[in-house]
């Protein structure tokens, strides 16, 4: 199962999006994250990979900027699609519908932001415990994965 979530969210991404960059005329190129990057307590192998997209999309944004192609992550939280349905995830906190997130998606690439998150509330929770201590940010998560 590492092995393959590794294949599907790092090697996935790098093999649809590197080719993107040859593509003469691109001009944007979103690549899809997720907030798990910065809560990989909750799910280790899951948000290790989502972390690694992350911070391949910052350093594209940053080595392609001076061929004017603009480089977006898109960091969601939880969205109300089947993936999420009877997870505990979607009792825990209240997710984001799908209409709702591509509006806020379809904005954030128009104003060319680095990184597009949302819902807002889960993605400051899971940035502020990043900062944590492991002793505090452990317990902490569990307490509201244990909630649902």
């Amino acid at each position: 199962a590492v092995r393959e979530t590794f294949n599907i969210n790092i090697n996935g991404v790098l093999n649809t999006v590197l080719p993107l960059i040859e593509i003469k005329g691109v001009k944007q190129i979103a690549i899809v994250s997720s907030q798990a990057a910065y809560a990989i307590l909750t799910s280790p192998i899951y948000g290790t990979t989502k972390q690694c997209v992350l911070s391949l999309g910052f350093d594209l944004r940053r080595r392609l900027a001076k061929d004017n192609i603009a480089v977006n992550v898109i960091s969601p939280g939880p969205i109300a699609t089947p993936m999420l349905s009877g997870s505990n995830i979607e009792t825990a906190v209240k997710s984001m519908s799908t209409k709702e997130a591509v509006k806020i998606i379809f904005h954030g690439l128009r104003r060319n932001e680095p990184e597009i998150v949302f819902p807002a509330f889960t993605g400051i929770f899971v940035y502020i415990l990043s900062f944590l201590p492991i002793c505090i940010a452990e317990p902490v998560a569990y307490y509201f994965l244990r909630k649902s």
